[in-house]
């Protein structure tokens, strides 16, 4: 009897062990910020805060447990040096927030570490983000999660979507004020209609047709059941959804990525 207890215990141990390693993560960086520089995590719905520390001596680290694996955002915020100059330029304090952040999100994959960096040397020279300048205090993070490093491929697509949307923005808002000024409201009336299906046919569009193409040459990634589980225009390209979902590697029949694009498509 004897014998068969130390041995349950001993398998028992093993588990408790097992289950202390799965779903713990460890976070760390080093960032041209002050001290005092607050680091936190959030799901990726920004639900609720996770876990948080703040900058010493430009280096931080997260340690989180009981997690499952999954895309999370790290977000960084630090008192707006140039506040002042900034608020004058706004002519407002309702219009100047006295932070700035920047964010990076990440696949937390258990066993995996992640080192946040920036090319950024002095945070004095950090303004507001402007639709000129998106991303004004860009992060890097070396891991070797290949789910964070397959996020950030699609995101980096999105962005540039989101940077060329901008500017066909800005220039079809320059051409309707000249077209209202020289009171030519043919050409007013052409431009507006152009600014107005702007979001559909080219910001979401080319968004879904990035995603798709993502999708569709990761076919075994846990990033591709995410995107499908969270695709804003799921509604309207079920079909095409539905038959990603059905094409998606069986390894990732588990994930709970999956289980979530299963049960939405399964809604709508």
């Amino acid at each position: 009897m004897r014998k068969y207890l130390v041995a349950f215990l001993s398998v028992f141990v093993l588990l408790l062990q097992s289950c202390v390693q799965e779903g713990t993560y460890e976070v760390t960086g080093n960032l041209s910020l002050p001290d005092g520089a607050v680091i936190t995590l959030w799901p990726d719905d920004h639900y609720h805060q996770i876990a948080g520390t703040v900058l010493k001596d430009n280096k931080f680290s997260l340690a989180i447990e009981g997690l499952q694996d999954g895309v999370y955002d790290v977000i960084i915020s630090w008192p707006d040096p140039n506040f002042w100059d900034t608020k004058k330029k706004n002519g407002s304090f309702i219009a100047t927030p006295d932070s700035l952040y920047t964010n990076l999100a990440l696949y937390l994959e258990s066993g995996q570490d992640y080192h946040i960096t920036t090319t950024v040397t002095d945070y004095k020279t950090v303004f507001a983000a402007t639709s000129q300048n998106l991303y004004p205090y860009p992060l890097t993070v070396k891991t070797g999660s290949p789910n964070t490093n397959d996020l950030h491929q699609i995101q980096q697509k999105w962005q540039k979507i989101t940077v060329a949307y901008r500017k066909k923005m800005d220039s079809l808002n320059v051409l309707t004020r000249l077209y209202q000024d020289k009171n030519d409201m043919a050409s007013y009336g052409r431009t507006m209609i152009l600014l107005q299906g702007l979001d559909k046919n080219f910001y979401q569009a080319e968004r879904f047709k990035a995603t798709k193409n993502f999708i569709e040459n990761h076919k075994a990634s846990a990033i591709s059941a995410y995107l499908i589980a969270t695709a804003p225009n799921l509604r309207e390209d079920k079909k095409y959804f539905e038959s990603a979902l059905k094409q998606l590697d069986p390894s990732l029949k588990d994930s709970r990525y999956t289980k979530e694009a299963q049960r939405r498509v399964a809604l709508n």
